[in-house]
């Protein structure tokens, strides 16, 4: 689900030893226990677009931030992460 009104939280950080992702299909769903266990994220950066990846305990799912030439685009919200990096996959195609 696209939406404008989920956004990281300023307390988040990022998470300890999880590289920035180099590529969205490069994002491994063992990183989701990393994000549901703490308050971080990680970053990616893609072809057109960059941004963070996070766990919302408030929502039950998974965020992902699109940033575009360090302008804020959209969040995705997923219940998993291979359906969330499947729907910012999209809008690489559209971006």
């Amino acid at each position: 689900m696209k939406t404008n009104l989920v956004r990281l939280p300023q307390t988040f950080t990022v998470a300890p030893g999880l590289p920035v992702f180099t590529n969205l299909d490069d994002i491994h769903a063992e990183i989701e226990d990393t994000l549901k266990s703490l308050p971080v994220f990680c970053y990616y950066t893609d072809k057109n677009f960059n941004g963070k990846v996070w766990w919302s305990a408030a929502l039950e799912n998974l965020c992902g931030e699109v940033w575009k030439e360090r302008g804020y685009i959209t969040t995705y919200v997923a219940k998993t992460l291979p359906e969330l990096v499947q729907e910012m996959i999209q809008e690489r195609k559209q971006v």
